[in-house]
């Protein structure tokens, strides 16, 4: 047992035309992970004790990573956060190593605070966001002077993405003075962390011991391997990514059209209820309108037969009228007639009464002369004055109607 505890750190530079193979390599145990790995030092029966995670875009926590695909979607995501186009030769992420020594060695080693503690180092040198996942390896077992050595070392992967929008590795990583900095501060970091169990020693190249020539060669063809896998990977893949920003592009133009569409259909929703209540409106209108127009047609029917009636009525009255007029004409002229007779009359009477005042006169004398018989005796004897006394009482009957109240002789006195 050893109270002192090995750690080391080095990185390596992921460019935009590697791709994304390196996911299918370091997070080998998910679900669809690359399993031809070409390695002898992994043990396949352990691969599955490796812990994967991934940094969820929406709450920003580590989730378990159950397949490749949600790490290099949480890594794509960070990178649509770039504003610029991202050129093909630019550094779109580090792959940070952190080796641990043997744990065989190490009882009080614990998993969860070798992991926190590494995250807790680049998270305060590339932020939370620039986090995109880790895979702890504990499938890798060396042997060292014919002993087995299983030492754990977590893959870290970052993306340089500036507060403002810019893809940039060198405004994290400013040369390679930064990276011998920041080996003495993980040193330091790790002692403080560390501290409570055992001591932390950094591995430098002068701890490493030379390969072998077998194990240079397995490791040369391993990386090769990785990257003839890598670039095929990376090719499919940029396909794949390019085919994902269309097809997202294309769903978020499809989004907005069926956003708008959803808005018409509820404006043409509105419309088509407002068309309908104006339609029951129009309708019932067109009922009053039709009520009114039967109204108008019997009201103008009526008024016709008034019209008719009136007319006949009219041509009655002028009928009548004609033939008043004409009665009028008639009963005018034979008014002017009688008028005529009865002036001719009159003058005629007033000539007679002046002749019968004088014959009154003359009688009154006679009379007094003569006895009532002998006055018969002699009109007998005369005829003309026998015709003379009839018209005088022709005479006095008719001036007793024209003027009854005319006394035109004596009352006292008869013929």
């Amino acid at each position: 047992m050893s109270d002192v505890f090995t750690v080391s750190m080095r990185s390596e530079k992921i460019k935009s035309s590697a791709g994304m193979g390196v996911v299918d390599h370091h997070f080998r145990n998910c679900d669809d992970g690359f399993q031809n790995h070409g390695r002898e030092s992994i043990t396949d029966s352990l691969t599955t004790h490796n812990l994967s995670y991934y940094r969820d875009v929406e709450t920003g926590e580590f989730k378990r990573a159950k397949s490749t695909k949600e790490v290099k979607t949480a890594w794509q995501s960070r990178l649509d956060t770039v504003e610029k186009t991202v050129r093909k030769d630019a550094v779109v992420a580090n792959d940070w190593i952190f080796q641990a020594g043997d744990i065989n060695e190490q009882p009080d080693y614990d998993h969860e605070v070798f992991i926190q503690s590494c995250l807790d180092f680049l998270s305060e040198r590339y932020g939370n966001d620039n986090l995109v996942g880790y895979s702890l390896h504990l499938d890798e077992i060396t042997e060292i002077d014919g002993k087995k050595r299983r030492s754990p070392h977590l893959h870290v992967l970052t993306t340089p993405v500036t507060a403002d929008g810019r893809l940039s590795h060198k405004d994290f990583v400013t040369g390679k003075d930064t990276l011998r900095i920041w080996q003495r501060e993980y040193k330091e970091h790790m002692s403080e962390r560390m501290k409570p169990f055992f001591d932390v020693d950094m591995e430098t190249k002068a701890h490493r011991r030379h390969e072998t020539i077998d194990e240079y060669k397995a490791r040369k063809k391993y990386e090769e391997t990785i990257k003839a896998e890598s670039s095929l990977l990376s090719e499919r893949e940029l396909e794949i990514l390019n085919g994902e920003r269309i097809n997202k592009d294309k769903a978020e133009r499809l989004a907005d059209k069926a956003e708008k569409l959803t808005e018409r259909e509820i404006l043409l929703g509105k419309r088509e209820l407002s068309l309908s209540s104006r339609e029951k409106n129009i309708s019932h209108n067109f009922e009053i309108l039709k009520q009114k127009e039967q109204y108008i047609s019997d009201t103008q029917k009526n008024v016709a037969e008034k019209i008719l009636d009136i007319k006949e009525k009219e041509k009655h009255l002028h009928d009548r009228s004609r033939e008043f007029e004409r009665t009028h004409r008639a009963k005018t002229k034979e008014v002017e007639s009688l008028k005529d007779k009865f002036i001719s009359l009159i003058t005629t009477v007033t000539a007679k009464t002046s002749a019968i005042d004088s014959l009154l006169s003359n009688l009154q004398q006679f009379t007094r002369l003569m006895s009532s018989r002998e006055l018969d005796d002699f009109c007998k004897a005369d005829k003309s004055l026998v015709d003379t006394q009839k018209e005088v009482k022709t005479a006095m009957e008719l001036f007793e109607k024209i003027a009854p109240d005319n006394n035109l002789y004596d009352r006292e006195y008869s013929l």
